[in-house]
């Protein structure tokens, strides 16, 4: 066991020959315009990548059930399923949305899907699935057990994320359904967007097998993984595997878009593990990870879209500082604020509110008819405003 511990971190150690990826395009038009169309056609649908338990948090529920929006509390669970009842009346289509939990979560996530109707969406609309698990080792190379016979373990990533999608035959069902391609978020990220017509549309209007929704890099102690090119292919260096002094300018957030026919092909490849120290009990542990930005250099094709950060990156992952509920319910006011001067073609306001996702998918029809208009002074402008 210590020598296989001592061989992952060996991995991370090892670094092959890397450069800085550069090449990237900005969402366009033409692509939003076909993505609309896709997604009129119900030909794209979302994964959200949820098993995460929220103990960095402090929370005492999963981190998908953690309240985010800074007016009404919605949770990201809630939040997500608003967005895609939102498209789908947007695009007169019912989106489809899986879900990876945990067996750490799902119950509670299935319980409050069932409890609150699956906000908006119908039960056919939305499929779960669970990730794996697994065990904990010690400092010296040893599994860790919770109980006598029984080991400490986690959810295991989200490598196998595509994995699971297919075993779970949810993958087979969309494909016989018509749908052609995946966008990919994760859960704790309240600004993604889980049907994004520029990132499904340039996916699709250029062939790509795998597209990438990053940002550009701010700081060069932020921890997040960068966009490289190793032999050639654009892949995915995690911070904590960087080489020292490398720099590179585009960030990986975890944002996708991947066809169906490229999920089918990597579904039967094993991808590699990580190492990652967390805290368990108290003590520091190592946990066994797979990371689903592994399949790129599977790719035969892969291209990458750079939006502003603060229109898709505030996510939630501790409890103070940086990237806590604090900043995050900040970043989510700051976005409505904007998006709602860009409909009404007004100065931002400067009153704290908060948007019904309907807002977010707006045909060109409506928000010219809101155009120069004076909204009420509301704390949540709901859905019939723009009716």
């Amino acid at each position: 066991m210590l020598e296989m511990q001592r061989a992952l971190i060996a991995q991370g150690r090892n670094f092959p020959p890397l450069e800085p990826c550069t090449a990237f395009e900005r969402p366009t038009e033409a692509a939003r315009v076909k993505g609309k169309q896709l997604l009129s056609e119900g030909k794209v649908a979302c994964l959200i990548l949820a098993g995460g338990q929220g103990t960095r948090l402090g929370a005492s529920r999963p981190k998908a059930l953690v309240e985010v929006t800074p007016v009404r509390k919605k949770s990201l669970l809630q939040l997500f399923c608003e967005k895609t009842a939102a498209a789908s009346i947007a695009y007169q289509t019912p989106l489809r949305l899986a879900i990876m939990t945990s067996s750490l979560n799902r119950s509670e996530i299935e319980e409050s899907l069932i409890k609150n109707r699956y906000f908006g969406l119908k039960n056919s609309q939305v499929q779960l699935f669970s990730q794996d698990m697994a065990p904990f080792m010690d400092q010296e190379g040893n599994w860790i057990e919770e109980s006598p016979g029984r080991f400490a373990a986690g959810p295991d990533g989200n490598g196998h994320s595509l994995q699971k999608l297919m075993e779970s035959g949810i993958g087979k069902r969309w494909k016989e359904e018509g749908i052609e391609s995946l966008i990919v978020l994760p859960i704790d990220n309240p600004l993604a967007d889980p049907f994004d017509a520029a990132l499904a549309g340039e996916h699709a209007l250029k062939n790509h097998e795998a597209t990438i929704k990053a940002i550009e890099r701010t700081d060069p102690a932020e921890k997040v993984g960068v966009l490289v090119l190793r032999e050639g292919k654009i892949a995915v260096q995690e911070y904590s595997e960087l080489p020292d002094l490398f720099e590179a300018p585009l960030a990986h957030i975890g944002l996708f878009c991947f066809s169906l026919s490229f999920i089918e092909k990597v579904a039967k490849i094993e991808l590699p593990w990580h190492l990652a120290q967390k805290t368990y009990h108290g003590q520091k542990i190592w946990k066994f990870e797979r990371f689903l930005f592994d399949v790129l250099p599977h790719s035969q094709k892969t291209g990458v879209v750079v939006y502003s950060r603060g229109d898709v990156y505030a996510p939630l992952k501790n409890l103070e500082g940086s990237h806590s509920l604090e900043k995050v319910q900040k970043a989510l006011a700051a976005f409505d604020r904007r998006l709602m001067a860009q409909i009404t073609k007004r100065p931002e306001s400067n009153h704290l509110f908060e948007l019904d996702p309907a807002f977010y998918y707006l045909s060109a029809e409506v928000e010219q008819k809101w155009s120069g208009k004076t909204l009420p002074c509301l704390n949540y402008y709901p859905s019939d405003l723009i009716t």
